[in-house]
């Protein structure tokens, strides 16, 4: 009797992973990106001045992105930003804009194909890509040491992929890393043996591959409070190199909230202050 329960129950949980994994890999772009297109018409509206740039990709493709001037910048200094998932360049981005401009550091913010503006078939390859694009069209104006290469969230994956690639930049900036999707997948459904992630998602974003070729110096932000991609993320990237990287854990930061943290602020100031 036992015997037969296991059978039913090994078959039952057999099932259900298969069925996840097959509605992750049929709707991942929707489970992965809350990617919406706007129209090319479309005006942004900021209380900062800035300008909009666009980059053709190779594939005929173009990704857009805008391109924000502190007022006192004599010394021509770039935070070179990759987004969450969750919103395009349409939506209010002046308090982060304004935590970059304060601290007399321009901002160029790209949005991925898919996003706002940008245009394009969505891969992970087409989003490396574009980044390294957006990198190179930023060094037209910026000298590479000048370059602060920050990600957020879904944008931690490929800005690490940038630094990784371009060892000349100033700094990695992280804010809510994760280790890597098939790591954040197998955070969502625990249930399901993680060999069938790596088969089923098309999106693999391995920050923690990529940080093994990271040269400059790292800085991580993670809350303690973080439900959506747990603090555990960012202190495995930290063992990857434990002198490159620099982890600031935020006793009541959650996923969203750390740029308003007194601690955050303070943090980061002194970064860009050194660099």
């Amino acid at each position: 009797m036992i015997k037969k329960i296991s059978s039913i129950l090994v078959y039952f949980f057999f099932t259900l992973a298969i069925y996840v994994g097959l509605m992750v890999y049929n709707n991942q772009e929707k489970l992965l990106f809350k990617n919406e297109e706007i129209n090319l018409k479309h005006k942004f509206l900021s209380k900062h001045k800035f300008q909009e740039i666009y980059v053709k990709t190779a594939d005929g493709g173009f990704i857009h992105s805008l391109h924000f001037k502190a007022l006192e910048n004599p010394n021509k200094k770039l935070v070179l930003y990759f987004h969450g998932r969750g919103a395009n360049l349409s939506a209010d981005w002046d308090d982060v804009i304004e935590n970059f401009l304060s601290k007399n550091h321009d901002v160029l913010i790209m949005d991925y194909r898919g996003f706002g503006k940008s245009r394009g078939a969505l891969s992970e390859q087409a989003m490396l890509s574009d980044a390294l694009l957006i990198y190179e069209k930023a060094k037209e104006t910026y000298h590479p040491k000048d370059i602060v290469i920050y990600g957020r969230s879904l944008g931690t994956g490929i800005a690490t992929y940038v630094a990784s690639e371009k060892s000349n930049a100033s700094c990695l900036i992280l804010e809510a890393p994760y280790f890597s999707i098939l790591d954040v997948a197998s955070n969502q459904f625990a249930f399901v043996p993680k060999r069938i992630f790596y088969f089923v998602l098309k999106y693999h974003l391995t920050t923690n591959l990529w940080m093994e070729k990271v040269k400059i110096p790292t800085y991580i932000f993670h809350g303690k409070k973080d439900k959506l991609i747990p603090l555990e993320h960012s202190q495995m990237l930290k063992k990857i190199d434990d002198h490159l990287i620099d982890l600031t854990i935020l006793d009541q930061g959650s996923h969203n909230n750390l740029i308003y943290l007194e601690s955050y602020q303070e943090k980061l100031e002194a970064i860009l202050k050194s660099k």
